[in-house]
């Protein structure tokens, strides 16, 4: 990583270790923090929707009503982990901004469903599609089982995009996957901030 050393002149630049890249980044992480500006980029996991889990925290324990804006760069994850982030959500007392960059898709579209305002940064891509579920075992009743779950679990997604969008028929909408342009998701009001044209 190269780092500009604003002691010397303009364009001069030092070489900086892995550990001070590191140390660098943590610290940039602290500062949009406290400019209560979060990122959350690639496949929702474990650790890093327990990192997204402590930093709203954060928030909501330190000046709680101001508002707080969320990037959002990801193919999606887990569904379950989304619902630990809804459940942390429903308790804010914030007005959150979510706003999709890149690529925001499947459970990353979820996500940006859960914000006050949804925008989109230009050349954005949205996926939404109904929840894809691997099952986990072999005998048929427990087969259906989590067939009934996965479709609670979708219900639950589906009263969520009833209760903000514009689409007026959501069961069938989700059955495929919809890719769209930020003016797309704007028209059936899954973003709720118009679009901004790139230059």
């Amino acid at each position: 990583m190269i780092k500009i050393d604003a002691t010397k002149s303009i364009g001069e630049r030092s070489w900086v270790s892995n550990m001070d890249k590191e140390f660098i980044w943590d610290r940039l992480e602290e500062d949009l923090l406290k400019q209560r500006v979060i990122f959350i980029e690639g496949d929702f996991d474990e650790e890093t929707i327990n990192i997204l889990k402590r930093e709203l925290m954060y928030c909501m324990t330190h000046t709680p009503g101001k508002p707080v804006t969320l990037y959002i760069s990801s193919y999606g994850g887990d569904v379950y982990d989304l619902l630990s982030l809804y459940g942390i959500l429903s308790q804010k007392q914030f007005t959150l901004t979510t706003v999709a960059m890149g690529k925001c898709m499947s459970a990353g579209a979820d996500l940006l469903m859960l914000g006050d305002k949804r925008m989109a940064l230009p050349g954005a891509r949205i996926m939404m599609h109904e929840i894809a579920w691997e099952s986990s075992y072999a005998k048929l009743h427990d087969q259906e089982i989590e067939i009934k779950e996965s479709r609670k679990l979708q219900d639950f997604f589906n009263d969520i995009l009833m209760a903000k969008t514009k689409i007026k028929n959501i069961k069938e909408f989700i059955t495929i996957d919809h890719y769209l342009s930020a003016d797309e998701a704007y028209k059936l009001g899954i973003l709720n901030v118009k679009p901004k044209k790139g230059k």
